[in-house]
């Protein structure tokens, strides 16, 4: 089992985190291109500018929750490398925009090729690791948008070197290279979509149905997460359970101050004095730390099996960052500070996924569900590119402190959902057990998921 896991690792990992890393470069590389000349360029106002920012998340969370189900009932690895082509070539299409409709238009269907990726992964992972493996996977791959934030500034200033060759300024070129860089990684990932023989795909399946056999209705044949037939019931659960409402009401208060960071911190360093040359490089150094946070958390939460004080502590620790940058003026504490906030909104997101992903039951409902968690997470993003205000420059104290405000309250809703979760856990082992055979007797051949009375969830 350690050889398939080993070999599971190889290949799947490196692969969806370059896939990631080239997706959440396509989505906040519109801040390097501001700094770039972007908003100057094509006349744009603030508010235009951020409005271009935020309608990539009204066309991804459009589309997050029918993608997932038709990654389910399809060949995951294919629809993700189509929807990579698709944004990859809309990325293309960024460098002939010339006005504020071109704007919008490309970054709205940004959103709709990259609804596929990130909660297509997420659903993905989940249907090849056990629930004790996912948290660090998640945090392998979801490091590489933190990598991606450090990248995304030094390659932006290998980019600007460019400014003016063949006519072009400098943020055309940075649409050009990132979304060629995107096509061609796309092509590569089709051509690597089997690595698995038949007899290893079968002990892949059977080591997951014996790791949540309870949330498949009692299913014990192995064959547990190969069923990709359609069940209403599932779907419709997903958008019925409570608890998915609350996970994706922590994500919205975390996702708030990630994007908003994320798509602003060049900006960010400017306004604490740097130019826009040197805000692109001095963009990376956060990121890099908060990779390291990242995968620490995420390795605690993981041999912990605990979830909702990573994620709270995590929270929080951003918060602290944020606070320090309100009510401070200095410019070396405030970079510190900055590189404090990235560590803790990225630290948050890993043991947040894999902690709805463990406890959603059934295929379907996982698919739906965390789509729909996703998407409503990426409103966050959507309000977090409108926090940080040109007005409020060279400060940002309104954005910084909306942005600990919301780590603080999503700290104390993560505390609240562990609480209920510890709860509900507590009350299923005190079942009677006559009350337990009749719950699973009423089943028939639906699959209870996660409502199964033997299930427990990880909080």
């Amino acid at each position: 089992m350690r050889h398939l896991v080993r070999r599971m690792d190889m290949r799947l990992i490196p692969l969806l985190s370059v896939l990631y890393l080239c997706s959440f470069l396509d989505r906040v590389n519109i801040g390097n291109a501001r700094v770039a000349g972007l908003q100057s360029d094509l006349a744009l106002s603030d508010i235009e500018f951020n409005w271009g920012s935020a309608i990539f998340f009204f066309g991804y969370v459009i589309f997050e929750v029918p993608s997932n189900v038709l990654l389910d009932l399809w060949q995951p690895s294919k629809w993700i490398a189509l929807s990579m082509i698709a944004w990859g070539i809309v990325m293309l299409s960024m460098a002939g925009i010339v006005d504020y409709a071109g704007l919008l238009a490309t970054r709205f269907f940004l959103g709709v090729a990259e609804a596929g990726l990130f909660p297509g992964v997420v659903f993905y992972l989940s249907m090849w690791y056990t629930r004790a493996e996912q948290t660090v996977r998640m945090a392998l791959f979801f490091g590489a948008a933190t990598l991606a934030g450090a990248f995304g500034g030094l390659i932006a200033y290998a980019i600007l070197r460019l400014d003016g060759e063949g006519g072009l300024t400098g943020w055309q070129w940075i649409f050009l290279m990132e979304g060629l860089a995107t096509v061609v990684v796309a092509i590569i990932s089709l051509q690597n979509a089997e690595f698995l023989t038949e007899r290893q795909r079968a002990l892949a399946i059977a080591r997951l149905a014996q790791d949540d056999t309870a949330a498949y209705g009692g299913r014990s044949t192995g064959t547990a997460r190969n069923e990709h037939f359609f069940q209403i019931g599932q779907v419709m659960e997903a958008f019925r359970d409570w608890k998915v409402y609350m996970y994706a009401l922590v994500h919205i208060l975390g996702s708030m101050p990630l994007y908003s960071f994320a798509l602003n911190l060049p900006a960010i360093l400017e306004g604490q004095g740097y130019d826009g040359v040197t805000s692109q490089l001095l963009s990376a150094p956060p990121y890099l730390f908060g990779c390291i946070l990242l995968l620490a958390v995420s390795h605690s939460s993981g041999v912990r099996g605990e979830r909702g004080m990573h994620v709270a502590g995590s929270m929080l620790v951003g918060a602290l960052g944020f606070f320090i940058l309100v009510f401070t003026r200095d410019t070396s504490i405030q970079y510190t500070a900055a590189i404090l906030a990235c560590m803790g909104v990225f630290a948050q997101l890993p043991p947040t996924l894999s902690w709805f992903s463990n406890n959603l039951g059934g295929n379907l409902k996982r698919a739906a569900g965390t789509a729909v968690i996703i998407s409503l997470g990426n409103l966050g993003g959507g309000l977090g590119a409108h926090l940080y205000q040109d007005e409020d420059a060279p400060d940002y104290a309104l954005g910084h402190t909306i942005s600990a405000v919301s780590l603080i309250a999503g700290a104390f809703v993560t505390l609240l959902l562990k609480w209920l979760l510890y709860r509900e856990n507590n009350r299923r082992k005190t079942l009677p057990a006559s009350e337990r055979r009749k719950i699973i007797a009423n089943t028939g051949k639906a699959i209870l998921g996660d409502n199964h009375p033997d299930f427990r969830y990880i909080h």
